[in-house]
């Protein structure tokens, strides 16, 4: 009984083989095109996003930048953000982001700001230089950013020599956006004002409202 089921064992196992059986050309080609483009997917999926974030770092890489400070008169003082002790600043001292500093009755600063813009801090003034940077690449874009909370400060900003310019000072009662020029600014008896010194053009942006000077 054996013997007579193999005839018909062998033609299911052939009927079998041919089902499964070695995969034609055309099928083997129709996979390796599959492979082929879906490699070609992710390679441009993975250049596109690589350039995104090279632009993306190229556009918003900053360096921080610095500002000297000179003694004019009596003790000037500054601190840095993580710092709780106030400390008298020298002819080494150098404003850096975040930095205060405080002038007593007394006391009075000069400030260089790093494209050459100055700061004269008069008496009884405290203010903190928020930002201070610039683009590590090209188009050069600079920042300067100030608070001021109590006393006066005359700022003559520096003329705008290659790229852009982002100069803001900013108090209790809004943020001035000042131009190339020389201001006043005040904060006295919980009152800020803005003084148009020479020349200039300043953006004052307060109580959701702005106003151009």
């Amino acid at each position: 009984m054996h013997s007579g089921n193999l005839p018909s064992q062998m033609l299911q196992e052939e009927e079998l083989a041919a089902s499964v059986g070695p995969t034609s050309p055309q099928r083997l080609e129709r996979v390796a095109w599959g492979v082929l483009v879906a490699s070609f997917l992710v390679f441009t999926l993975l250049a596109v996003s690589a350039g995104l974030l090279a632009k993306g770092y190229w556009d918003t890489a900053m360096d921080g930048r610095e500002a000297q400070v000179t003694v004019l008169k009596g003790t000037v003082l500054v601190r840095s953000p993580w710092q709780q002790q106030w400390v008298s600043a020298s002819s080494e001292t150098r404003l850096k982001d975040g930095d205060y500093l405080r002038t007593d009755g007394a006391s009075q600063a000069f400030v260089t700001l790093f494209d050459y813009s100055t700061l004269v801090v008069f008496p009884g003034t405290e203010l903190q230089a928020v930002r201070l940077a610039s683009t590590r690449f090209t188009p050069p874009r600079e920042f300067m950013e100030l608070v001021v909370t109590q006393g006066k400060v005359h700022l003559g900003v520096a003329p705008v020599l290659k790229g852009k310019k982002s100069v803001q000072v900013t108090t209790d009662d809004g943020t001035f956006s000042l131009e190339e020029g020389s201001y006043t600014i005040s904060v006295l008896s919980g009152r800020s004002q803005l003084r148009v010194a020479e020349r200039g053009r300043a953006q004052v942006l307060a109580s959701g409202e702005s106003l151009v000077l």
